[in-house]
């Protein structure tokens, strides 16, 4: 995830992908670092608790707007932030119509959230987290 300056309008998440950005894995290998590569593209779960000083996002509550690290969609404004106490950034909602959801097929019950411009995942929704 990157940072910009600005605020956007806010919304829930929206259940449809549009792919507008979805550029193929093959793209992606060439913009995106390994481990991006695997968070964004194949949804591996990012270590816990990662800290600004060692690249993560946990601990950063810069002001701003907050990009998909895979194509530079906003995402999140800085004000949705909230400390969820999991190890993982936590945000109570998202850009209007910048975040999908996703239900996971595996009989889990969970829900992923993706970028809604290129797919790429942004996490798993947990509710009734309140905010910090």
């Amino acid at each position: 995830m990157q940072r910009s300056s600005g605020r956007l309008p806010t919304s829930k998440t929206t259940l449809v992908v549009d792919g507008s950005l979805d550029k193929g894995d093959e793209y992606f290998k060439t913009k995106l670092t390994p481990t991006q590569f695997k968070v964004l593209r194949q949804a591996a779960t990012e270590p816990r608790g990662v800290t600004l000083d060692k690249g993560g996002w946990d601990d950063n509550y810069a002001e701003g707007t907050y990009l998909c690290g895979a194509c530079d969609t906003p995402l999140y404004d800085s004000s949705h932030k909230f400390d969820c106490g999991c190890g993982w950034p936590g945000y109570w909602t998202n850009i209007e119509g910048a975040v999908a959801e996703r239900s996971e097929t595996d009989g889990s019950g969970r829900v992923e959230i993706v970028c809604a411009k290129c797919g790429s995942h942004l996490g798993h929704v947990f509710r009734g987290e309140g905010m910090g």
